[in-house]
């Protein structure tokens, strides 16, 4: 059952091999060399194909089969890279697409009468071509046809063609002649792109539009007529035309297309006639010889840098009739020395005339709207700008780095002034601002630094961040009642500033709002601000007394850095973060005060305050990090909390005043020369176990420094320890050594002195366990008397003390006679009572020693 089914597949096989060889044969005969087929119409002869190896002259013949040859066909010659000339007989009428395709050695073809169309690249790459009559009669040349003839010279298009196609004769290299009829109507883009020795050529009369490239990268077109009939002129269309010097446009034209004439680098003038309404985004650009060009009065539009980098224009004079102009139109004219506007002109556009470098004077009607963000900027000649009423918009940058300008006029009907619109305006002195504005935006004024004075309006409500920056010729600033809020960096560097008040409802002096205002001598911040941020007032050298209010819970790092004259610094409770850098360099500062609230203290903090004395850490601060209180000179002393366990590198470093450190019971480590350079510390008392200890953390102290730790604690050594000479101090039975250092008196003090000068001895001050660093005179018990008794109520409690309570009639003769004494409680308090005598009657507490 099988081997019939394999015989019928192989018979149907065999019968369709033979219908497409007969199909082939049909149409794919041979007469000669030539393949060939009969047309649709049956009567006429399309040749197809042409042996590539073949060399030599050509002639196709006039009839096959006694049809006459109409057609040479799709790429039926392409590639016969050795044929050298070519004959068509008078019965051809169409060339079809690429039928000479990269013929390369052909140099001469006849073309006869009776050809119509000539088709898409039939003839490109032919770079043998040199020249080439195309006969009357000839209707339509296709895209590419004789694109990239590279020896083409000459070109006469005959009136009896009407469509010239795209890339008809681009990079065509020796192209130096060609006529066109009017007949053709469009120009097509790139037709003669790089035609690179086309020097001139006439376009005639009755063509309506040229495409885009259609003469882009015709380097030596010299001279240049646009008819009247044209009407718009196509993108990039005379582009890199290097050496055209003169363009006449015909008063038809309505639309010069973007990049039409851009690097046309040796272009001197042009005349817009008045009936262009657009010229297109980068028409002109780097025109580098363009001096002068007159504008028409119907002008409505001027795209993205029409004229960027004319380098040799002069004036610009643009018409009432412009209502948009796009990004940087005039940029980079740097010869431009005057730009007006007539009245109608609505806007003047984003960095239109950006870098016109030499441009002294603008004069702008009250028909703009807008001044465009960078219309103007980086204009260092400018010197001066007047806007009439009815302008209502001074966009971002729009004068920005006008390093030459000393005179704005602005109109109330500005509302608008964007951010940096004046900022390195470095000669604008003084200047008057509109009464309609709210804001003024960040940056506006930022590096004027010779304007001396300004009057904010009133209504105005927020000065932006940076709005004054660098302003340091700024003396006097008029603010208005409205202002209630100044953003961050609003006045930095506003060195000559000496006053300014800050809104009293503003709760945040944001960071470097008055950074480096160094001629500022007094400043009040007002009741309610919650925050002062980072840098707010660095390096207000001036400065000399801050009160921060109590509101203030929160201080950023170098607030108060290189505040120079600042003669005290109290923090209010409620901080718990000295952040790094806060009041370094405040060299003034003779008190210092840190509230209990405070758990965290940053690196270089209170680095420099070289005329600080005395500083008390305080309990629930467990780091000081690196250079807390280096540089501190006038440093004496230090009292460092039981909490702390972490010293950090150079911590203390160059405290040239500090004698003796009290180190506390809990501390861990101290890092790299946490004391290095405290050229006359002697002492350093541990009251703990022994830390770990960086390198040099006592380098270049007292020749006399010694290490003292108790006998109580590990870790040390005697007579050295870490490399440093030690020394044991044995704890007393009754505390008093402990309770010395505790109170960072040294171990060897006698207690019988009186440190204060306050009448009361340190045994005194053990006994009744009060702080011998205070002033005790009013902290002393008091005895209370009634009608029937005196008492006393002390702490009565301190081993090795043996206290003594008499009374007296006459202050001479004592006697502990009916005194009785009650506790102590647990608190070590005891109460001692003695009933009452005589009118006159006293009570003594005398302390003294246990031996």
């Amino acid at each position: 059952m099988r081997e019939p089914l394999v015989s019928t597949v192989s018979s149907t096989f065999t019968r369709l091999w033979v219908m497409i060889f007969l199909i082939s044969a049909l149409h794919a005969d041979e007469f000669g060399l030539f393949d060939y087929e009969v047309n649709d119409d049956g009567v006429s002869v399309t040749i197809t194909n042409y042996p590539t190896s073949a060399t030599g002259h050509v002639s196709v013949p006039a009839y096959i089969e006694a049809k006459p040859v109409t057609h040479i066909g799709h790429s039926s010659f392409s590639s016969c890279t050795s044929i050298t000339s070519v004959g068509l007989p008078t019965t051809v009428t169409t060339i079809e697409p690429y039928a000479f395709n990269a013929c390369r050695s052909l140099t001469q073809i006849t073309l006869p009468p009776s050809l119509k169309v000539i088709d898409e690249g039939a003839f490109t790459a032919c770079e043998e071509l040199e020249t080439i009559i195309l006969p009357q009669g000839l209707t339509t040349i296709g895209p590419s046809a004789f694109y990239s003839c590279t020896a083409l010279t000459q070109i006469t298009i005959p009136n009896s063609v009407t469509s010239l196609g795209s890339s008809a004769f681009a990079f065509c290299d020796e192209l130096n002649s060609v006529t066109l009829p009017a007949s053709i109507g469009l120009i097509n883009h790139s037709t003669f792109r790089n035609c690179k020795k086309l020097a001139s050529i006439d376009l005639p009369e009755g063509i309506t539009e040229i495409g885009s490239h259609a003469f882009g990268g015709c380097i030596i077109l010299d001279n240049l007529v646009i008819p009247n009939s044209v009407l718009n002129i196509g993108s990039q269309c005379f582009s890199y035309c290097n050496t055209l010097k003169a363009i006449t446009l015909g008063s038809g034209v309505a639309m010069l297309g973007e990049q039409a004439f851009s690097n046309c680098s040796t272009l001197e003038n042009i005349i817009i006639p008045p009936n262009v309404v657009a010229i297109d985004k980068r028409c002109f650009e780097n025109c580098r010889a363009l001096t002068q060009v007159s504008f028409s009065s119907g002008l409505a539009s001027i795209g993205e840098e029409a004229f960027y980098r004319c380098s040799m224009l002069i004036s610009v004079q643009l018409p009432g009739t412009i209502i948009e102009m796009g990004t940087r139109t005039f940029y980079g004219c740097s010869a431009v020395t005057e730009v007006s506007l007539a009245d109608g002109a609505t806007v003047v556009g984003e960095q239109a005339f950006s870098d016109c470098s030499l441009l002294e004077t603008v004069i702008l009607p009250g028909s703009v709207i807008s001044v465009g963000s960078g219309a103007f900027s980086r204009c260092g000649k400018l010197t001066s700008v007047s806007m009439a009423e009815g302008t209502s918009s001074i966009e971002a940058d729009a004068f920005t780095h006008c390093s030459g300008l000393t005179t704005v006029t602005i109109p109330n009907s500005v509302s608008h002034i964007g951010e940096s619109a004046f900022a390195y305006c470095t000669e604008l002195r003084s200047i008057t601002l509109p009464n309609n504005i709210t804001t003024l935006e960040e940056g506006v004024f930022g590096y004027c630094s010779n304007l001396l004075s300004i009057t904010v309006p009133e209504g105005v409500t927020h000065i932006g961040r940076y709005c004054f920056t660098w302003c340091q010729r700024l003396e006097f600033i008029n603010l208005p009642s409205s202002i209630s809020y100044f953003g961050y960096g609003a006045f930095n560097v506003c060195s000559s500033l000496a006053q300014i008040d800050f809104p009293a409802e503003q709760t945040v002096i944001e960071p470097f709002t008055f950074a480096s205002c160094s001629s500022l001598t007094e400043f009040e911040i007002p009741a309610g601000v919650t925050t002062i941020g980072i840098s707010a007032f660095s390096s207000c050298s001036k400065l000399t007394d801050i009160a921060i209010p109590a509101s203030v819970n929160s201080i950023g790092s170098s607030a108060f850095n290189g505040c120079s004259s600042i003669r005290s610094i109290t923090i209010p409770e409620g901080i718990t973060l000295i952040d790094a850098f806060t009041f370094r360099g405040c060299m003034s500062a003779r008190t210092i005060h840190i509230p209990s609230s405070v758990t965290t203290i940053k690196r270089n903090a209170f680095d420099a305050c070289s005329s600080v004395e005395e500083i008390r850490i305080p309990d629930g601060v467990t780091a000081l990090e690196n250079s807390t209180f280096s540089e501190c000179d006038s440093l004496t002393k230090i009292w460092l909390p039981d909490s702390l366990t972490m010293i950090g590198s150079f911590t203390f470093s160059s405290c040239d005043k500090l004698k003796e450190i009290f180190l506390p019971k809990n501390l861990t480590s101290v890092d790299f020369r946490a004391f290095n350079g405290c050229d006359e510390l002697s002492a350093a008392y541990f009251s703990g176990d022994a830390p770990t200890l960086g390198q040099y953390v006592f380098a270049n102290s007292a020749v006399d420094f010694k290490i003292y730790y108790l006998s109580d604690s590990s870790g040390f050594s005697q007579p050295s320890w870490q490399g440093y000479p030690s020394e044991m101090i044995v704890t007393s039975i009754d505390g008093t050594v402990t309770w010395l250092l505790t109170h960072h008196i040294n171990h060897q003090t006698d207690l019988g002195n009186d440190l204060n000068n306050d009448g009361v001895s340190l045994l005194m001050a053990y006994a009744l366990d009060l702080n011998p660093n205070d002033n005790l005179a009013g902290e002393m018990p008091q005895v209370q008397v009634d009608s029937e008794q005196l008492s006393m109520t002390f702490h009565g409690s301190s081993p090795g003390v043996l206290y003594e309570v008499k009374v007296s009639q006459n202050l001479q003769d004592w006697t502990d006679t009916g005194v009785t004494i009650t506790g102590p409680d647990a608190s070590g308090v005891v109460t001692a009572v003695a009933p009452r005598g005589q009118p006159n009657c006293f009570m003594r507490l005398s302390v003294t020693q246990n031996p």
